[in-house]
């Protein structure tokens, strides 16, 4: 099971929040109540069935105030002993690719697998 840190707080062990699946681009988020209790608050408008996501690795940024990138959330996500495949994950990966198949086209090579 997760638990949630809360800095200089604590933690915290929280059974719902710890079945909640991760993404780069959570549905959901948490927040430490000063009872001690967390609450769980939508990020957006959840469609009836729409799965809860949290991100395991919050809203982190890199030096400079950018936002992570693909290369930096996969080895945060290390730890947790998986390689994210989320939308977000997904979509940077395709781009990416994309883009190297453009530039490898304009130099005259081709990218790709064999």
């Amino acid at each position: 099971m997760n638990t949630l840190y809360f800095g200089a707080q604590g933690t915290g062990f929280y059974c719902l929040q710890s079945c909640a699946n991760h993404s780069c681009a959570p549905s959901a988020a948490t927040e430490g109540l000063a009872s001690g209790a967390t609450a769980l608050l939508a990020l957006k408008d959840l469609a009836p069935g729409e799965e809860v996501t949290l991100s395991y690795i919050g809203e982190l940024e890199a030096e400079g105030g950018r936002p992570l990138g693909l290369k930096e959330r996969q080895a945060m996500l290390r730890d947790w002993g998986f390689v994210c495949r989320c939308s977000r994950c997904l979509s940077e990966a395709a781009a990416k690719s994309s883009s190297a198949k453009k530039l490898g086209a304009r130099a005259g090579v081709k990218v790709g697998r064999r």
